[in-house]
This record gives C-alpha cells, sequence and structure tokens, in this order.
C-alpha cells in the first residue's frame, strides 16, 4: 500500500498487527487519521481536511466511489446514539443474525427453543464416539457464528471455540449446544455498543483450568 505510506503523499503507518490498518499521529502524540481496508472496501477516519487528503491522493492513482459517511460496512450498522453516559456506536449484525437463525432453523429442520446462554456453564464438549451426523450443515453454522463472533458477538466466542473443535466429527451433542447457541441469538441478542473509555486499561483474562477437561 506505497500509495498510504509513500513520502509526498499521505505517509500513513502501517499497523504491525493488523496489516490493513494504517493510521497517523500529530507531533504531540494523538491520532488524527485512520484508513482501514478491507479488499476494496475502505473506512477513512479524521479531521475533513485529512480524510479530503487521504481520498484525494488515493484517486489519484486508482479509482474509487466515495458513498459519503459510513452507515454500513462487512455486514455491520453503525448508528450514533446518545444514553446516560453520553454518545456512543451502536453496531449491529441484526440482519446477519437473523439470516443465521432462518438459515439454523432450515438446516436443523425445527424451530429454535429459547436459551439464556450461548453455551453451557461450566462444561466442555467431548469428541463424539457415534454415528457423525450432518457434518456439512455443522460447518456450515459453526462458520456463520465464527465470522460473528470475531466482530460484535463477544458473548458467544467461548460457545463458538468449543464448536469449532469438533468440525470433524459432530455428533448429537455438538448439534445439541448448536441448538443452543442459535437459540441465545435468536430470543438474546443486543447490538453492541462502542463509546469512549473514560479510563483506558489493558486487561487480560485467563482459564487454565485443565483439570475440567475430560478427555485429557
Amino acid at each position: 500500500m506505497e500509495i498510504l505510506t509513500e513520502k509526498g503523499g499521505c505517509e500513513l503507518v502501517q499497523c504491525k498487527s493488523d496489516p490493513c490498518i494504517f493510521y497517523k499521529h500529530d507531533k504531540k502524540g494523538n491520532l488524527i487519521a485512520l484508513f482501514i481496508s478491507y479488499i476494496d472496501d475502505a473506512v477513512i477516519g479524521g479531521p475533513p481536511a485529512m480524510v479530503k487528503k487521504i481520498k484525494d491522493h488515493v484517486s489519484s492513482r486508482v479509482e474509487i466511489v466515495d458513498i459519503g459517511k459510513m452507515d454500513v460496512h462487512l455486514s455491520i450498522h453503525y448508528k450514533l446514539k446518545w444514553d446516560s453516559q453520553g454518545p456512543y456506536f451502536e453496531c449491529s449484525m441484526q440482519d446477519y443474525v437473523n439470516k443465521m437463525v432462518q438459515r439454523a432453523e432450515e438446516i436443523i429442520g425445527e424451530p429454535l427453543k429459547d436459551h439464556p446462554t450461548p453455551g453451557y456453564p461450566g462444561k466442555h464438549l467431548i469428541a463424539n464416539t457415534g454415528e457423525k451426523i450432518n457434518e456439512s450443515g455443522y460447518r456450515t453454522l459453526v462458520g456463520k457464528c465464527l465470522y460473528g463472533a470475531i466482530k460484535v458477538l463477544p458473548d458467544c466466542s467461548n460457545a463458538v471455540r468449543d464448536l469449532c473443535t469438533h468440525l470433524a466429527n459432530p455428533g448429537v451433542l455438538h448439534w445439541k449446544a448448536i441448538k443452543r447457541l442459535f437459540g441465545y441469538l435468536k430470543y438474546h441478542y443486543r447490538p453492541m455498543k462502542l463509546r469512549a473509555p473514560t479510563e483506558l486499561r489493558v486487561t487480560g483474562f485467563w482459564d487454565s483450568d485443565w483439570a475440567s477437561d475430560s478427555e485429557d
């Protein structure tokens, strides 16, 4: 992406942890520009003058289509809202979740029931020792959930991780877990809120409870 980083142009810096993100700081270290690319889609953030400079520079090298302020990107709908704590961005994948649930009910062949949590608290799925059941359908549904969990479904991450470990040989218990996850999404999905933190701290969580793994 020399277009963004070359001298005499935007002179953005490529992010080391995510090569699709480019940014620029001012002399005081404040973030003044952000460019995020995904194949042929891009999002630009910053003051109007900086955004225009980036768009003009990129358009001088490749053809672009400016669709204005971001509303939807990669199946996520963004909307600026306010509550008692101040402004925030609502990040919603309601349309995507609705389509996932519909597809799940088509593959499963019955309506999904309401479940209060996406997974089974304190339990792990174990390997299937019986007959393999609809491997293709299982992989399809887990794949759809995996994309959602990466984007705006952090509450489903652990359940999806557990389901992912049994893609090659799903059985009765795994399909029961799939029904639980999609039942949770059908009745309890809520959009995620993004707001500027009042205090920015990096916090890590881990679980080394290997004793609960009955297969190891």
